[in-house]
This record gives C-alpha cells, structure tokens and sequence, in this order.
C-alpha cells in the first residue's frame, strides 16, 4: 500500500497512492474511527495556506493491542480525540490539468479523552461551543506529538478523495504506561482516507477521515548469510 510521496503518477487508472512513512503496523490498529473531520480557518480542499493551523476532533469506535480490552461502544463512556497547532507549510501543487495538491505540516499534538458525558457531536462550522469542547471535557487518557503530517487531494477522483496521515511520538497520559512496558513507546500511525465530497461532509469542515492509529513498531531484522541472500535471486 505505501508509496513514496509524490512519486505517483497521474496514469490511466488515475489512483492516488499513500503516503510515505515507516513500515506498516502488523494486525488491528490501536485506534480506528469513523469518522473524524478535519477544518482550517481560510483553507480549502486545494489550498491549505501558509502558516494556517488545522484541527480534527473524532470518536473512536474501536480498539485493538494494546487496548483490545476497552469497548467504545458502551453507552457509559465515550472515546474523543482532538489534533491541533499543526501549521501549515503551504500547498504544492504537481500536474497539468490532472492536479495533486501536497500539504505538510509542522508541530502539532494529539489528546485522546474519556468521557462519560456522551455529548460529543460535530457541530457545523467550528470552532463552537461544542467543537472541540465536548472532545476534551473528559479524563485525559493519551497524549502525544506529532513528528511529522501530510495531506493529499486533487481534482480527479471521482469521489472526491485523498489521504492524511502523520507519525506521533506518545508523551504522556495514563495509557502510557501500556505502550512503554519498560522502554520507549513504538511512534503512532495516524493514517487514513479523507473525502472532501459534501454529500458526506458538514458545513465548515474540509475534510471527513475514516482512519486508524497503528502502534508502529518496527520489523525487527533477521540476520542472514551471503551465501543465503544469494539463493533469493537464483
């Protein structure tokens, strides 16, 4: 699924790749949601200016390792998230009439909530007094920052789609402590598809995110003789 950025080509099938990042996690992500939205004050699906901060608030309906014991479905407690401080570096644009629309990012910080109040909804046109209120009234439960962020869209897709991700060193909060066991915690994946269509959006948000947050470890390495590498090409 993972590609270098920018290295894709606007070819028959007209497909957008993935993004760059480290190896893909193995097995069921940490996090998943659907959805999350994102918005930018001044920004537009092509256009994320310079120096513009985005925000995303979202809901997590399930968990896998190491949190496969928690259920985000209770009626009893609900699971939020908010990004935000992560500033835009300006949008590149590569193509002709077939555009790709690149945004990075600097800095940033993500907190993950637990709340029993069960109010959070995605209110249009943020911020409000529900968004991102009602994703950070609850217990601190994961915080971390971001090392890196990039968004994709373009002109072409026929559903209006494209991808977000970034990776993000855990600094804090209680769940810590799961993902330590005794050294340093693996980097999160924050990844995921992101639509821009407004027959599934909500007035002032730019983009919907169905997406994941993996626990990133990487592959460990084997160890291996000349004599063995060799037989892989013979």
């Amino acid at each position: 699924m993972r590609k270098p950025l920018l290295t894709m080509m606007i070819g028959a099938s007209l497909a957008v790749g993935a993004l760059v990042g480290p190896a893909a996690a193995v097995g069921a992500p940490m996090f998943d949601w659907d959805p999350a939205f994102f918005w930018q004050p001044g920004g537009t699906p092509s256009n994320l200016p310079l120096g513009g901060q985005m925000n995303i608030v979202g809901i997590i309906s399930l968990f896998g390792p190491p949190f496969e014991d928690l259920n985000p479905t209770l009626p009893t407690t609900e699971y939020t998230f908010f990004a935000h401080g992560l500033v835009s570096n300006g949008t590149s644009t590569q193509g002709g009439a077939l555009q790709i629309y690149t945004t990075t990012y600097t800095g940033g910080t993500i907190e993950i909530y637990s709340d029993n109040a069960m109010n959070s909804s995605f209110d249009p046109n943020p911020p409000n007094a529900g968004v991102p209120a009602d994703f950070i009234d609850g217990a601190l439960f994961l915080a971390g920052s971001f090392n890196s962020f990039t968004i994709q869209t373009n002109n072409f897709t026929a559903n209006q789609t494209g991808n977000a991700e970034g990776v993000i060193t855990w600094t804090g909060g209680p769940a810590l402590a799961r993902l330590s066991q005794g050294h340093d915690p693996c980097p999160g994946l924050f990844t995921g598809g992101i639509t821009w269509n407004p027959a599934v959006g909500i007035p002032g948000y730019l983009f919907r995110h169905d997406g994941k947050l993996d626990n990133n470890c990487p592959t460990p390495g084997r160890s291996s003789t000349w004599g063995t590498i060799k037989q892989l090409y013979r």
